[in-house]
């Protein structure tokens, strides 16, 4: 029975990721996103919520939608703030420089780090170097894997339609389940990692 629960254990952690994935294809509004990933998170771990589990599954999707405004209204804070120094200063901010922000930093760096951090208020994360490392390591694939579409799409490498499911938010909220769920049972699967070996 013991084996089973930690097979199990090991089986949420792999589980979310390609639910979003599904998910993600019968939703065409994107505003719906993080009511799907936030409710996803919130049910998958359902018995290792802060608070109760109908409660902790509702934060995680306030979480979830305050991640993701904030992530959006830090796209308008930059623009604020190139406005100031486009008006006060010698130095010009292109259009260009405003469209990496808004489509590489806001979405790639700071929404997932908001996600991170807004997160712990759900569930206990655990403060380990495999916190930051899964963290770092999450954020750098987001970032590689966007450049990468990109490039390929700038080269006709591949298709508009194939640019279009790759550029949504398939592969950020597949990246993002999997890096909280890694993060939340690291021990778990330290553990089921460590009785393979001996056996």
């Amino acid at each position: 029975m013991n084996k089973i629960k930690k097979y199990k254990r090991v089986l949420l952690v792999f589980i979310p990721p390609f639910v979003c994935l599904l998910g993600l294809k019968f939703i065409d509004d994107i505003d719906y996103y993080p009511l799907l990933f936030g409710l996803i998170i919130g049910f998958s771990n359902w018995n290792i919520h802060k608070f109760k589990p109908y409660l902790g599954t509702v934060l995680s999707v306030v979480v979830s939608y305050v991640s993701y405004g904030l992530g959006i209204l830090s796209f308008f804070v930059f623009l604020f703030l190139i406005e100031l120094i486009n008006k006060n200063t010698s130095y010009r901010i292109g259009e260009d420089d405003v469209g990496i922000y808004f489509h590489i930093l806001s979405p790639y760096i700071i929404a997932p780090l908001l996600v991170f951090y807004f997160y712990k208020f759900v569930f206990n994360v655990p403060k380990t170097r495999k916190t930051i490392w899964i963290i770092v390591i999450s954020i750098c694939l987001l970032l590689g894997l966007k450049l990468f579409i990109e490039f390929l799409a700038k080269d006709y490498i591949i298709s508009f339609q194939d640019y279009k499911f790759l550029g949504k938010f398939e592969i950020w909220q597949f990246i993002m389940a999997l890096a909280l769920q890694l993060i939340l049972y690291q021990e778990e699967l330290k553990s089921f990692f460590k009785s393979k070996k001996v056996a």
